[in-house]
């Protein structure tokens, strides 16, 4: 899905004439693919890997929404990203989803804000966004009749599931919406 969406980005510059976007999207792209082999063979990787990978992704997608968002990543003072290993992609897919389905469609300016913590030994990963929030991307969908259905976030789950039930740990998703007032947040 992120690979069908970066090339449509590529050719998105292509068409407006613009080579030096599509090039240095190009070349951004290149250097995120290859953290993706390098590291899709392993079953664990340093969490430095993955803030590597997940850093590039970020800045492709705001080359291809011309810097509609920022993002920082914040690791609190217990994480060690050198010493602290995770499956690689399991992230990606909810960050994607937040550009997709919620800064994208949002009006002005979007923030990711990716916090990671500790939690009784087990490492927590927060995505906070200030998108349309998951109601208002729903009801936007069924406006548009979609031809893709995406498996990111189901294929991601069952990983975590096959992950909890070789750990014997309790690894979940939870997706909670900010709102005031009942609005998004």
């Amino acid at each position: 899905h992120f690979i069908f969406n970066s090339l449509n980005s590529i050719q998105g510059f292509i068409s407006t004439n613009d080579p030096f976007q599509a090039k240095r999207y190009l070349a951004k792209f290149a250097r995120l693919m290859r953290l993706i082999l390098e590291n899709a063979r392993e079953e664990y990787i340093p969490l430095e890997n993955e803030l590597d990978i997940l850093r590039n992704y970020m800045e492709l997608e705001k080359l291809s929404t011309k810097n509609k968002f920022e993002f920082a990543i914040n690791l609190s003072d217990e994480v060690d990203p050198d010493n602290t290993e995770i499956p690689p992609m399991m992230i990606q897919p909810f960050v994607e989803n937040a550009i997709i389905h919620g800064i994208k469609k949002k009006e002005g300016d979007g923030q990711i804000d990716l916090n990671f913590h500790l939690n009784q030994n087990v490492i927590v990963c927060e995505i906070v966004d200030n998108g349309i929030g998951r109601k208002a991307s729903q009801e936007s969908k069924t406006h548009v009749k979609k031809k893709h259905k995406s498996a990111g976030i189901s294929v991601t789950k069952q990983r975590l599931e096959q992950l909890s039930i070789q750990t014997g740990h309790d690894i979940s998703v939870q997706f909670i919406d900010l709102m005031e007032n009942e609005q998004a947040l």
